[in-house]
C-alpha cells in the first residue's frame, strides 16, 4: 500500500499557471488605479483655489492673487502647481498612465460683478484620469 502524501509536479505546475494568469490580469488594473489616485489630488487643490477665489470675488468683484485670497501652492511628488490672479495650473511631473510628464490642467477664474465662474481645460489624456475635472 502506498502511503506517501504530497502534491505531484503536475498539480504544482497547474497552480503556478493559475497564479500567473491572475497576476497578468491584476497588475495592469492596479497600475491604472494607482495613476488615478496620484492624479486625484488635482481636483482637490483646484477646488480649494476656486473656493478661495469665489469668496474673494464676492468681496472685491475681481479674482485675487494667492496672498490676497489666502492660497498657498502645495508641494507634490506628482504635480507642480502655479497660479496667477486668474489661472490655476497643475503640471504633471511624471507620466501617469497616458498623461505624459509636462502636461497641464488649468482652472480659469472669471469675475462678473460679484459672481465667479471657473472654466477647466487641459490635456485630454490627463483629463481622462479625472472625470470630475
Amino acid at each position: 500500500m502506498n502511503t506517501q502524501k504530497g502534491f505531484t509536479l503536475v498539480e504544482l505546475m497547474v497552480v503556478l499557471v493559475i497564479i500567473g494568469i491572475l497576476a497578468t490580469l491584476a497588475i495592469p488594473k492596479f497600475l491604472t488605479v494607482s495613476d488615478k489616485a496620484k492624479a486625484s489630488e488635482v481636483p482637490t487643490v483646484a477646488k480649494n483655489w476656486e473656493t478661495l477665489q469665489a469668496s474673494y470675488v464676492i468681496e472685491k468683484a475681481a479674482c485675487g492673487i494667492n496672498t490676497a485670497i489666502g492660497f498657498k501652492e502645495p508641494t507634490s511628488d506628482w504635480w507642480t502647481y502655479s497660479t496667477t490672479a486668474t489661472v490655476f495650473t497643475a503640471t504633471s511631473k511624471k507620466a501617469l498612465g497616458d498623461c505624459a510628464a509636462g502636461k497641464t490642467l488649468t482652472s480659469t477664474c472669471a469675475a462678473s460683478g460679484y459672481e465667479a465662474t471657473f472654466t477647466h481645460a487641459g490635456d485630454a489624456s490627463c483629463r481622462a484620469l479625472l472625470p470630475s475635472f
